[in-house]
């Protein structure tokens, strides 16, 4: 539940929105290295590996990004951006030229959207309808095995017998009138002294009696599981259940411990952490602004990660990406089986 919350904390934006480049990553394995370049010659060296991974790499982005042979920098990093941008408009069904507050609230729904979802809410829920339904599913995960619904203590004691008897005779293998005997002589003595006390089964007690101690038992774990009296109603064990959940909500999206936890503030919690998250992300970009002041923006970011990556000074074009990644994974290689300058298939294969 934790990390649910902070995946819906964190927006569903950020996860489409962003600048990258792939680092050179060593591969494991030759056939890994033809599988990612299949291409490869058979007898390959690390000149023809560089060459190979250079035309792969060049490829790569003009498919990628819809670019033309021999693209600039400037135009990788808008066609990325453009990317980036279509990818939201199709994510939240949005027309072109949408500004920050549309995607802002766009945001905001589709996390309202998940919340509602996973609690079984409806759009506008109370914290009431909040303590209810998580109070139904809690009152009976929290439960005996097979427990399908909340019941009142009485009738929680009953069944809570019958399900855990047959649980064990199942299980176990053990007769229909079982005894303490027989389950020692099943499950062995450590196994049965531990039920012994966890429901107070005692030498001499007949099956009847060992069952009722069963529903007992569990009736008491049950109450004091929920904090709740030993003659509960099945109210009492949904409302307990439901307020567990909404302190643990409370804690989990930092929210007060006063007032109410309903779908009015959750919205408002959400917008705020979205615009918190944007003004993060996108520094320097004021106000309400537009898809087109983003797209310069992304683009940007873009073109300052393949600077970062490569360490590109001034004009770079598709050639020296494509070299620059060429270089960096044959050099990847080189380093992480200690090979010489030039090596061959062979010297690779043997130092994997």
């Amino acid at each position: 539940m934790k990390r649910l919350i902070k995946t819906l904390l964190a927006g569903i934006i950020f996860s489409l929105l962003g600048a990258h480049a792939d680092a050179a990553n060593a591969p494991h394995t030759i056939a890994e290295l033809r599988q990612d370049y299949p291409e490869l010659p058979a007898g390959f060296d690390d000149k023809s590996l560089y060459e190979v991974v250079r035309a792969a790499t060049a490829l790569k982005f003009e498919r990628d990004f819809n670019l033309h042979a021999g693209w600039s920098g400037d135009e990788y990093a808008q066609a990325y951006a453009r990317q980036q941008l279509r990818l939201v408009r199709l994510y939240f069904d949005m027309d072109t030229g949408f500004t920050r507050d549309q995607l802002i609230e766009s945001s905001v729904a589709k996390m309202m959207g998940r919340f509602l979802t996973n609690h079984h809410l409806p759009k506008d829920f109370s914290q009431a309808e909040l303590i209810y339904s998580e109070g139904l599913k809690g009152a009976v995960s929290e439960g005996y095995k097979g427990q399908k619904e909340p019941l009142p203590a009485k009738e929680f004691e009953k069944q809570a017998a019958q399900a855990i008897d047959e649980d064990y005779k199942t299980n176990w293998h053990l007769s229909d009138h079982w005894d303490l005997e027989e389950l020692r002589t099943t499950v062995g003595p450590e196994r049965a002294a531990t039920l012994s006390r966890l429901h107070n089964i005692r030498a001499g007690m007949t099956h009847a009696e060992i069952v009722e101690q069963l529903g007992k038992s569990e009736k008491a774990r049950y109450a004091k599981r929920f904090h709740i009296s030993a003659d509960f109603t099945a109210d009492e064990a949904v409302q307990a259940a439901g307020w567990e959940e909404v302190d643990f909500l409370r804690s989990g999206f930092d929210a007060p411990t006063e007032g109410e936890f309903n779908a009015d503030w959750l919205i408002t919690h959400f917008r705020a952490e979205v615009l918190a998250n944007m003004q993060r992300s996108y520094p320097g970009l004021e106000g309400n602004f537009t898809e087109n002041q983003l797209c310069d923006h992304l683009a940007k970011q873009a073109d300052a990660v393949m600077r970062w990556n490569y360490g590109f000074e001034g004009h770079y074009e598709e050639y020296d990406v494509a070299t620059a990644a060429a270089q960096s994974l044959v050099a990847e290689i080189r380093i992480k089986y200690k090979l010489p300058l030039h090596f061959t298939e062979e010297q690779l294969n043997a130092a994997m």
